[in-house]
């Protein structure tokens, strides 16, 4: 079982897989519209909606009795790759190992800590898998016990930090760290990466359109129960309850979604926010409260997702419109009506919309 590392909440509000409201079916439809499937995975849960439609072109192939199995299949394999929950998994045997000598993984491994440099590299370290002695320190990590460490204590927890000290090797696929006690943890990256390879999965199978969900990153492709594209909502930035801030209309896109409003402490009227920046060892202070990116690839959508709200506003536009992304930023704004500020670089065909009672 792999624990969300991705110390922002996912915000995409997923609960309405289970009611139909974002897959469209209609309450007064008696016909089954849908195949879903479900469970748990990744200290999380996963969600797959399956128009009936599809279903229907080949029964004996695509239905729920050979489906969940190979679905399940696939996440154990993750899982036995990227968990540190798990003892027995690479990931976990590649951390608990104080050596810096090359280290056997399988090729998905180093393929996800390949792209996790690259990207951290090009976010200039906003995206860093290695900050778990930073998270834990403030009480955000495995065990949930805020406290606001002084300086010392911050800088000994960055020098055991650093996307720099961490290098692949292709043939044989091997990890390597330049110093003995760096670990990793894929969670920022390795529930998008799942979402990918369980639609890869579907597409194997024959499915040509689906919805595909691991705690909030999502991917959807074709069209939903009643032939349209598939409406997908992205959260208000309410502390108070959760409501939908705009809904997205999407035929092939994956969504992520983070944000800092459910998940965060304060102490003595400051705030603190679960999103530690990696370059000072603190949580940040923007004004930034969720960041919604659509990428083809979810992996690097959950990446980018978490790297904006490290970055901030300003940087995470420019970086967007520079490698041409669309995303979605709420701001906290007092001047504003409502308190929330939107920035976009959605392209119409989203054929974005605002939510009843926004």
């Amino acid at each position: 079982m792999i624990r969300p590392l991705k110390v922002v909440l996912v915000t995409l509000i997923m609960t309405v897989l289970l009611t139909g409201m974002l897959v469209a079916c209609s309450k007064n439809d008696k016909s089954p519209q849908v195949l879903r499937l479900s469970g748990k995975t990744m200290g999380t849960s996963w969600h797959i909606v399956i128009p009936h439609t599809v279903i229907e072109k080949n029964p004996e192939k695509l239905n729920k009795a050979i489906l969940e199995p190979l679905i399940r299949e696939e996440l154990e394999i993750i899982n036995k790759q990227f968990s540190t929950y798990r003892k027995d998994s690479e990931i976990s045997r590649f951390n608990a190992r104080q050596s810096i000598e090359p280290f056997e993984v399988s090729q998905p491994v180093v393929d996800v800590v390949k792209k996790s440099l690259q990207l951290s590299r090009e976010t200039q370290g906003a995206f860093d898998i290695s900050i778990a002695p930073l998270v834990d320190l403030w009480g955000f990590g495995k065990i949930f016990a805020f406290t606001v460490p002084d300086d010392k204590k911050i800088q000994q927890a960055r020098a055991r930090t650093g996307y720099q000290h961490l290098a692949v090797m292709q043939s044989p696929p091997r990890l390597i760290k330049a110093i003995p006690d760096l670990e990793i943890d894929l969670s920022a990256i390795a529930k998008g990466y799942a979402v990918d390879r369980l639609s890869e999965r579907l597409n194997a199978q024959g499915v040509t359109d689906f919805l595909v969900e691991i705690g909030g990153e999502l991917r959807v492709q074709g069209l939903n129960p009643q032939g349209e594209r598939w409406h997908i909502a992205i959260e208000k930035p309410l502390e108070s309850r959760r409501s939908a801030q705009r809904i997205l209309f999407l035929g092939g896109s994956a969504v992520a979604t983070s944000g800092d409003y459910h998940n965060y402490y304060e102490d003595k009227g400051k705030r603190y926010s679960h999103t530690i920046d990696p370059q000072t060892g603190k949580p940040v202070t923007h004004s930034l409260a969720s960041v919604t990116v659509l990428h083809d690839s979810a992996m690097i959508a959950d990446a980018l997702a978490t790297a904006f709200m490290v970055m901030g506003d300003k940087n995470a536009l420019a970086y967007a419109k520079k490698h041409n992304l669309q995303i979605y930023m709420l701001l906290r704004d007092e001047k504003v009506s409502g308190g929330i500020r939107e920035i976009s670089t959605l392209r119409p065909d989203v054929a974005m919309t605002s939510s009843s009672g926004s």
